[in-house]
């Protein structure tokens, strides 16, 4: 993929040394359980451990391609190998992240395709799988996205690492939790396409309010700007609308007289496309926001394919929710709404929404299980309590509250069972045929497991 041209270019890079005048790059390596023999294996020094204490075993694994820390010890024990190729680095991870750069780069240049990236606060992994989901059905086999979560820094070069010279499309998520790593992310990546979803009540345990998540997520602006490319500006989102609409700029939202315009308002979800009215339809989705994702999702793929909406609404018709994210679950009698991924105080509300919707306000049927919402930061107990007082003002009845803030919604409900964890909850409710009612909810950050409760 990446030739030794593109390698000596290459800030990080202190030296080449190889047999031939090329060093191929197929495929990056950093784990030593998985190294393929076609690979450059990069070895970070981490702080607990350094990947050169495993070289021996590389090389007798079939390895020739090694890039390490510039070191007397390192250059040593590379001595030691005639046949090795060698790129010796400054900083592993920076060339890690360069090189993640350059895959990108060839994508958008000699590949003739497109790197696609979507940040904000919620959203951005439904989108990510809706995007892939749809483009994939239009080129099998050529596109690829973020897997699980690897949205950091070290997550999204890897991500760009399965560019191949099939790939039309790279889809990357773009993380973050502090001050400056949307622009570290977004620097390596350099996406033509961009998406920042919206601006929400997240990680605020590291950044200043809301203004301050406005000014990390939006970074993805200015860096599609930096690259000549076309950014999808969210005009219903309160902080989003800020940014100067330009040609560059393709707007959607649930306001007239956008691109993309939105009507929710109605029985049916409809947007306007070039002054044609379409229907938004999906029988695995509820709520507005995973219609608003869904939509944005639509928006993207015609735009970067140029194929009939129509031909592209059918494929988004069969969308289906994984990975414990908006997940509706069918068990004999119940009905269950699982998104046991993330939650933050903006999530939590339209997903609650959305399920009193799918029930039609049967709350007497229905069961609330409520987790944690973390990285609140000062002001995490009161989103709490708020969070009750919002369950209580929609007459939710059937309330169960998992964590450590289970009190605190609690409180601001007025009542509900309380459980501090997960297998607390199990050793009352074994399983979700304990529980009476027909429709259940299941709602809660990450580290709160709350999917254990189907096992």
């Amino acid at each position: 993929m990446l030739n030794k041209v593109d390698l000596e270019n290459f800030k990080s890079v202190t030296e080449i040394k190889s047999k031939s005048d090329d060093l191929e790059i197929t495929t990056i390596c950093t784990d030593s359980r998985s190294y393929n023999k076609e690979s450059l294996f990069i070895a970070i020094d981490g702080e607990k451990f350094d990947a050169m204490d495993f070289c021996d075993q590389i090389y007798e694994a079939g390895c020739r391609r090694i890039a390490c820390k510039d070191s007397d010890k390192n250059r040593k024990q590379c001595s030691e190998y005639s046949d090795l190729e060698v790129v010796y680095v400054n900083n592993a991870v920076k060339f890690i992240q360069e090189t993640g750069q350059a895959y990108s780069h060839k994508l958008q240049t000699d590949l003739g395709g497109k790197t696609i990236c979507i940040s904000g606060s919620n959203g951005k992994t439904t989108t990510k799988e809706m995007l892939f989901y749809i483009l994939s059905s239009l080129y099998p086999e050529r596109v690829i996205c973020t897997q699980k979560n690897n949205n950091n820094h070290l997550g999204v070069p890897f991500t760009l690492f399965q560019i191949n010279k099939k790939t039309k499309f790279a889809i990357v998520e773009l993380g973050s939790n502090h001050p400056g790593e949307i622009q570290t992310v977004a620097e390596i990546a350099a996406p033509k396409i961009g998406v920042t979803t919206n601006i929400g009540a997240t990680h605020l345990e590291f950044f200043d309010g809301l203004e301050g998540v406005f000014q990390e997520e939006g970074f993805l602006y200015y860096e599609i700007e930096k690259q000549g490319g076309t950014f999808f500006l969210n005009g219903s989102d309160e902080y989003l609308k800020k940014l100067p609409t330009t040609k560059w700029t393709i707007t959607y939202g649930e306001i007239d007289r956008l691109d993309f315009s939105l009507d929710f308002s109605k029985d049916q979800r409809t947007f306007c496309y070039k002054e044609k009215l379409y229907t938004l339809k999906n029988h695995n989705l509820i709520g507005d926001h995973n219609f608003i994702n869904l939509s944005l999702a639509i928006a993207i793929s015609q735009f970067v394919t140029d194929i009939d909406l129509n031909e592209i609404m059918s494929i988004a018709e069969t969308f289906v929710p994984s990975l414990n994210r908006s997940q509706i679950i069918k068990r004999e009698n119940k009905t269950i709404y699982l998104d046991a991924y993330n939650a933050n105080p903006t999530s939590m509300k339209a997903s609650i929404e959305g399920f009193l919707a799918m029930t039609k306000n049967s709350t007497d049927k229905s069961l609330f299980i409520i987790g944690d919402m973390n990285e609140l930061g000062s002001d995490s107990d009161q989103y709490h309590v708020s969070l009750g007082e919002f369950l209580k003002e929609k007459e939710v009845t059937n309330v169960v509250f998992v964590g450590r803030f289970a009190d605190l919604y609690s409180k601001g409900f007025g009542g509900g069972e309380c459980f501090s964890n997960i297998n607390e909850l199990k050793e009352v409710y074994p399983s979700i045929f304990t529980f009476k009612e027909e429709s259940l909810f299941l709602k809660a950050s990450r580290s709160v497991a709350l999917e254990k409760i189907l096992d």
